[in-house]
């Protein structure tokens, strides 16, 4: 693998039989992948951003989108998880593809290295990075659907600052923000899982084009059941469409950020939101879901 800014000493690993915390995060990015492939976007963008996540926006207010928006006067702001130095984005694509150059720029540059590594569920890179931005060319192609991030900020440098992020394939910047349209999505934009933090049985995934995804996948072998649609958000209230059919929900919907005590026995990785939808039975998507992660890799 071979990288522009040589300084960093890059290293590259495999994430084949190792540390039992990555094996396990290779079942979690299955199961991202597994309902991500389901969604096939009505509207016509050429970008092929699903969402983009993070635990650890430094004001809620601030939409992680302004990673892609590529304008002059925009940054994504971080605090680190709880007890740490570690920062976490992840970005998913509508369908698995070959990288050959990550481009991340900061938003000033960092008086010390920033140690990172970035997954795409089966390779891992990590490199010390030097200076305000860095160019990352892949000799062998990165392919993947969903890349987690991670950036682990010198003791004493709390806040991390993005001002740009371009993940390339010949060329062309495959997450590109699409349009500011966009940005009305982000409050709900990602994968949540319903029930108690850990359980994977039923998913939902709002993508930020206006598509959303659900599957119930039960366990020993019952039968799936899955569906999709194109869904709106106005005033707390989300109205999802359902594809092939007349059905159509209005469901209030509310969402909370938890901070987890990272002493509690099987606490998440990070701090997680939890989203709330509201509707009568026999509505099977309204209820309570999260998006709490157990799949760090550091």
């Amino acid at each position: 693998m071979k990288f522009e800014r040589t300084q960093n000493n890059p290293k590259e690993n495999s994430l084949k039989g190792i540390q039992h915390s990555v094996t396990h995060a290779s079942a979690w990015l299955y199961a991202l992948t597994f309902i991500l492939v389901s969604l096939e976007p009505t509207l016509s963008f050429a970008s092929e951003l699903a969402y983009a996540q993070s635990p650890h926006n430094a004001d809620r207010h601030q939409a992680i989108l302004n990673l892609f928006d590529e304008t002059p006067n925009s940054d994504w702001c971080s605090q680190p998880a709880q007890g740490t130095q570690t920062h976490h984005v992840q970005i998913a694509l509508k369908k698995s593809t070959s990288l050959d150059h990550i481009d991340i720029e900061l938003g000033n540059d960092p008086a010390t290295p920033i140690h990172v590594e970035i997954s795409n569920g089966r390779r891992s890179v990590s490199f010390n990075w030097v200076g305000s931005t860095i160019k990352l060319k892949f000799e062998r192609a990165f392919q993947g659907q969903i890349f987690d991030l991670y950036f682990s900020t010198p003791k004493g440098q709390s806040e991390l600052c993005i001002h740009e992020l371009k993940m390339l394939k010949n060329g062309i910047n495959l997450v590109k923000l699409p349009s500011q349209k966009a940005t009305t999505y982000s409050v709900v934009s990602g994968t949540w899982f319903a029930g108690k933090p850990g359980t994977t049985e039923k998913k939902l995934v709002f993508a930020i084009d206006g598509t959303w995804s659900w599957v119930h996948k039960p366990f020993f072998g019952q039968e799936e059941k899955r569906m999709r649609g194109t869904y709106k958000i106005h005033q707390n209230v989300i109205t999802l469409q359902v594809e092939g059919s007349r059905k159509t929900w209005s469901l209030p919907l509310s969402k909370q950020r938890v901070t987890i005590d990272p002493d509690d026995f099987d606490a998440p990785d990070f701090d997680y939101d939890t989203l709330t939808l509201k509707g009568p039975p026999p509505n099977i998507i309204a209820g309570s879901y999260n998006n709490a992660r157990f799949d760090a890799l550091n």
